[in-house]
């Protein structure tokens, strides 16, 4: 969806770029189990530890500070060409609205939250689900919006202040190719591409 957005964006004259951080495989296995625990989805017991956090926190800060943080960069202030407003979709970059907020306060920056966190998986202290809710949040809530799937009674954890909520529903752009088969000979092209 990101790439029909950023296409509507040009068309309608706003100049928005997607910012992607520099993968490594040990961290992409985490991420996929942390996005499991948030979601409700994975082994019982299985946990986002103290350790995890911080590879992950590290290999966020590392992405900014390489990527995006330089004059001209998204995440400079805008008075060293920062951009005009961020929004932040994914939970483990969460760390960057706080990285945005302290490099230029006044600066707007949406966080979207792109899939569901169930309230009721996130409301027990003890669970691995409040435990990674917790890190996310700890970021996230400096954002002057939160965007989350509709309906907000069902899909939005407590502690997400009610006024600062916007909604847009989970979509997909089917004239984007999303689905599309793929020939044989695209596989390893596309594989190679994206870097597996």
């Amino acid at each position: 969806m990101r790439h029909a957005l950023l296409r509507f964006m040009h068309l309608a004259g706003v100049d928005g770029i997607w910012c992607v951080p520099r993968p490594r495989p040990e961290i992409l296995r985490i991420l996929q189990t942390n996005e499991r625990i948030l979601q409700g989805t994975t082994k019982f017991g299985q946990r986002f530890t103290c350790e995890q956090q911080q590879m992950v926190t590290s290999w966020v800060v590392h992405n900014a500070e390489r990527l995006w943080v330089r004059d001209g960069a998204p995440l400079a202030p805008r008075s060293r060409g920062g951009a005009g407003l961020l929004v932040i979709d994914d939970p483990h970059m969460a760390v960057l609205v706080t990285i945005a907020k302290r490099l230029d306060p006044q600066r707007p920056v949406i966080y979207r939250s792109h899939f569901v966190v169930h309230p009721d998986r996130v409301a027990d202290p003890p669970s691995t689900a409040t435990h990674a809710w917790d890190r996310v949040w700890s970021h996230a809530k400096a954002a002057d919006l939160f965007i989350s799937h509709p309906p907000a009674k069902t899909l939005l954890p407590q502690s997400v202040p009610r006024e600062r909520v916007g909604y847009m529903p989970p979509t997909i752009d089917w004239l984007d190719g999303f689905s599309k088969t793929m020939s044989d000979q695209d596989v390893p092209y596309y594989l190679q591409e994206f870097g597996e």
